[in-house]
């Protein structure tokens, strides 16, 4: 009698397990999806349009007031070219806030298109992102609304690089930038 309530204990315990562990993985994955539409969304009010509810702030005095990765991204080097030995142009560097998130916000130019860099705290549960990749690695390409984008994360950040870009172009700058942020933000 004693053994099987121990199996029943043990097997209660599990089940448990399994279900918490699902519920953070959903919890995740909505928190994620609703991140790439504010990503999307301050692509578009900030970088193309200029229509942010409050200025951005230069990355220079955001690393002062919030430390972490504006301080991290403030003075890193950024590639001047891709893997492909295409130019690319930062235009501006700053901390702004969409959609209730406050992002780094990386502007560049890329074959005449705009692309940002977003960067924020990864939303995700480190248990819902146990099947994610290092960090470094490019996620998959996805299209919210008009613009293509890829991410990557470096400790408990996640980078979001966006762009009216066609994919392969995406991620042949979404690559360069990734070598050069991900060590930078290791340690913020």
């Amino acid at each position: 009698r004693t053994a099987r309530r121990s199996w029943l204990a043990l097997a209660a315990a599990a089940v448990l397990a399994v279900g918490v562990e699902r519920g953070v993985h959903q919890w995740g994955a909505r928190a994620w999806t609703s991140l790439l539409m504010t990503v999307a969304g301050d692509h578009q009010n900030c970088a193309l349009t200029f229509a942010l509810g409050e200025e951005p702030i230069p990355l220079e005095d955001a690393g002062i007031r919030f430390g972490g990765a504006s301080r991290a991204l403030a003075g890193v080097p950024l590639p001047t070219a891709t893997a492909s030995g295409q130019p690319l142009v930062v235009v501006e560097r700053h901390s702004c806030a969409f959609g209730g998130e406050r992002f780094v916000h990386l502007v560049l130019r890329y074959k005449g298109e705009t692309v940002s860099v977003l960067v924020t705290d990864d939303p995700r549960p480190r248990l819902a992102s146990i099947g994610r990749g290092a960090d470094g690695t490019l996620g998959d390409v996805r299209t919210e609304g008009a613009f293509t984008l890829t991410s990557f994360t470096s400790g408990r950040h996640a980078a979001f690089v966006v762009s009216a870009l066609a994919a392969p172009d995406l991620r042949d700058v979404a690559s360069s930038l990734s070598a050069a942020i991900t060590p930078a933000l290791a340690g913020a």
